[in-house]
């Protein structure tokens, strides 16, 4: 299965051939850093690793464009608390 992201305004999605599989939905704050509001994966798809390639691709995103991550999202709080070495890219609210 080959799966390719593609950008469309605030969303990544995660795409097969031309069959959407999920997408991040996501929003920037006041200070122009990143806030992941959804990650969302077709039933089908789950349990196959795709909300983790989508997660994984906007960290890349955000540590590119020097961007924080303020992470809404309960997939995406998860993944911020089993990985520490993501603690620099988490944004801390006042």
């Amino acid at each position: 299965m080959e799966l390719k992201i593609k950008q469309k305004e605030n969303i990544l999605l995660l795409m097969q051939e031309n069959e959407e599989v999920g997408y991040l939905k996501y929003a920037q704050d006041q200070d122009k850093d990143y806030i992941i509001q959804s990650i969302v994966v077709s039933e089908k798809y789950r349990g196959m690793g795709c909300a983790k390639k989508l997660f994984d691709e906007f960290i890349k995103k955000a540590q590119n464009e020097n961007k924080k991550i303020i992470p809404i999202c309960s997939y995406a709080q998860k993944q911020f608390e089993k990985n520490s070495n993501l603690e620099n890219i988490l944004k801390k609210i006042k």
